[in-house]
């Protein structure tokens, strides 16, 4: 991962204005009056985008995925829920109300989870493919 370049430190309450501006609790006007309260309205709205974008540039990576709920611990719920995927189970095309695992889901969240933990991201191979039934094929070769 590219490591990003120092930006200037927002305020918190550049951020906090950022945070209701995507939650659409305030207009990009409505942010640029609190921010300059002696503004006219005519002046917010032909800069109240501006700011938002002055605001948002300044923002980390970090803490754009922190706003948004796609930090790590997105990642590793998302991947438990992969890990224990299951489908629905028909016989000719009926329903019969019964589940099997989903290895293809499976063997997704796994080789995401190797990623995560550092295993495979090395030269060599891994390789993990799902089968019929309840086969998961993992080859891990680090060279």
């Amino acid at each position: 991962m590219e490591k990003e370049a120092p930006k200037e430190k927002i305020s918190d309450f550049d951020l906090e204005l950022y945070i209701k501006y995507i939650r659409k609790e305030i207009t990009s006007p409505e942010a640029y009056l609190l921010l300059h309260p002696g503004a006219t309205e005519r002046c917010a709205q032909s800069h109240g985008w501006e700011e938002i974008k002055r605001i948002r540039d300044r923002i980390t990576k970090d803490e754009l995925r922190e706003i948004y709920g796609l930090g790590m611990d997105r990642v590793y719920q998302e991947t438990d829920k992969q890990l224990c995927a299951t489908r629905p189970l028909s016989y000719k095309g009926i329903p019969t109300g019964f589940e099997e695992p989903d290895n293809p889901t499976r063997a997704a969240a796994l080789k995401q989870l190797y990623l995560l933990n550092g295993v495979g991201d090395k030269p060599g191979k891994t390789e993990i493919t799902a089968e019929g039934g309840d086969n998961l094929h993992i080859v891990i070769d680090n060279g």
